[in-house]
């Protein structure tokens, strides 16, 4: 059966056990901010199945489909993205283009200028399940770099390994999902017009991924798109998945009518700056680079337009700051400075001279308390958020200390 691609924003609200100053039970004390699991996915690519840079990770994204529905689609050339045909069938009445891991705060949003289903397709045929849309400006200009797509020969992927991206339902029960997530399917057959991939009932795709991409990393060519996802046959999302290929001879003739004939237009290998953007043409393909903040678009000493480092220490100041591993780093003399605190049992924080810099064992280490917390004696949650002890008297709130779950760890749990 063909997915419906439905979109329904859901907001899920936390009660908080009566925070200070409203009705209901006592305030019990501090909150504990959940975090969402991953279902059925992850967050990023798998780098042992295709090789992407984070420029064309955004290359796939969300496509509003007149307000009410949405599908995934990817960036396959300057300003044209592939998606399904069924995502467009109905003739919404505008299409927009969302680039970024979360549409709801994205990066950018491109609207279309038109859009094409395939000729074959008649709202029916998973085999022509294709489109084309076509964006009004290009968000190549952006730093989006376009997957390129496989068109031909025929490539057999009989028992490989491949990449499936959408922005779907990540539980078949809930409508809520807004992210862009990743899973590695097997392809366990195929046709001349179609490859059936499966997780086999542990991931797959769901509503919403539909248009989504199939990727495959060629040895030689490179990641290239191979597909669009059609649909599926499970009602819980875990089942096999049908994606019309893209080096069927009818799918390949669709496909390259909307494509330019030179797939780098009129780059070339020296490249030019866009802003602080560069963008070049390398093996027949378009690439593009948005300089960071500490770079500059200019001729780097290869004569080529690329961004080139004009901060020595990347951003760092002798401020410094704490990173995600744990490590502190800054600008000292030019150089960047990296302290790994955690390797000798430190923590990275703000120090009284106003530095970002190792720090001695904080309560935290004292106590022995990470994220996922405690439950003491006395009926309270106890566990470390950002250096702090953070603590809530569970018995208060009329509850019991105990497993809430992975998003939450120990915490208060209704009796």
């Amino acid at each position: 059966m063909l997915r419906t691609p439905t979109i329904l924003l859901v907001v899920t609200m936390l009660w908080a056990c009566g925070e200070s100053g409203d009705e209901g039970p006592p305030y019990c004390g501090d909150v504990k901010t959940p975090i969402s699991p991953i279902i059925n996915g992850q967050a990023f690519w798998d780098t042992s199945v295709i090789t992407i840079s984070e420029n064309q990770a955004n290359a796939v994204g969300f496509l509003e489909l007149g307000g009410v529905g949405g599908c995934s689609g990817t960036l396959i050339a300057p300003k044209t993205v592939l998606t399904a045909a069924h995502c467009v069938y109905s003739r919404p009445s505008f299409v927009r283009f969302y680039v970024g891991e979360n549409f709801l705060y994205p990066e950018h949003v491109y609207t279309a200028s038109s859009y094409q289903y395939h000729p074959y397709y008649g709202g029916r045929y998973v085999d022509y399940d294709l489109a084309i849309v076509q964006l009004s400006t290009d968000p190549v200009l952006d730093g989006v770099e376009p997957i390129p797509v496989h068109l031909d020969p025929p490539q057999m992927l009989a028992g490989e390994q491949v990449q499936a991206v959408g922005y779907g339902m990540t539980a078949p029960e809930t409508y809520s999902n807004t992210r862009r997530w990743w899973t590695v399917l097997s392809v366990i057959a195929e046709s001349p017009t179609i490859f059936t991939v499966s997780g086999f009932d542990v991931t797959g795709t769901c509503q919403g991924d539909s248009g989504g991409p199939l990727l495959w990393h060629d040895p030689v060519l490179g990641t290239r798109v191979h597909g669009a996802l059609s649909s599926g046959d499970s009602e819980d999302c875990l089942g096999n998945s049908y994606y019309p290929r893209t080096d069927a001879e009818d799918n390949a003739g669709f496909i390259r009518s909307y494509l330019p004939a030179d797939p780098c237009g009129e780059e070339t290998l020296e490249g030019r700056c866009e802003g602080n953007t560069a963008i070049w043409c390398e093996d027949s393909a378009l690439t593009t680079d948005v300089c960071e903040s500490w770079e500059t678009c200019q001729l780097d000493g290869d004569g080529l337009y690329r961004c080139v480092a004009t901060d020595p220490c990347r951003g760092y100041t002798w401020e410094g700051t704490c990173e995600d591993d744990g490590h502190a780093r800054w600008c000292q003399d030019g150089l960047v400075m990296d302290h790994g605190c955690p390797d000798f049992g430190w923590w990275c924080g703000l120090g009284s001279d106003g530095l970002y810099r190792c720090q001695p064992p904080g309560p935290c280490q004292t106590e022995g308390i990470d994220w996922t917390g405690i439950c003491t004696v006395d009926g309270h949650a106890r566990w470390c958020d950002g250096g702090i002890v953070r603590d809530r008297d569970c018995w208060l709130c009329n509850q019991d200390c105990g497993w809430a779950g992975d998003s939450l760890g120990n915490y208060c749990i209704d009796r």
